[in-house]
């Protein structure tokens, strides 16, 4: 049988840990909404840059036709293929500076007890 104190300390940790999902499980859609965001933003602009980089050689700056020539018959897919590689190259910097922050973090704490 559990006396008051227990029963209080029971439901305080029960707290805590429902508290703990709550903002784990926020910060997971924080942090998809961001991806989402940041992959639609750049896919919408690859498929802009054709026309904006057009209206700078209609400006005689110089020969631009060598920008995103991966591919030879389509401008928008050499700048939605660089696109997606500079925000998978984001994301996976900044996962990995996340990873070795939580590791430091947890070292330090096990080195205070």
């Amino acid at each position: 049988m559990l006396n008051t104190e227990e029963r209080v300390s029971a439901v305080k940790l029960r707290v805590e840990k429902i508290e703990k999902e709550k903002r784990q499980r926020r910060m997971g859609m924080l942090s998809l909404g961001s991806v989402a965001f940041g992959l639609v933003f750049l896919v919408g602009l690859s498929f802009l840059m054709p026309s904006i980089m057009s209206a700078f050689s209609k400006l005689e700056t110089g020969n631009l036709s060598y920008v995103a020539s991966m591919f030879s018959q389509s401008e928008i897919l050499g700048y939605v293929l660089i696109s997606f590689l500079a925000f998978a190259l984001g994301v996976s910097l900044t996962i990995l500076a996340y990873k070795l922050n939580q590791r430091a973090k947890a070292e330090q704490e096990s080195g205070d007890d």
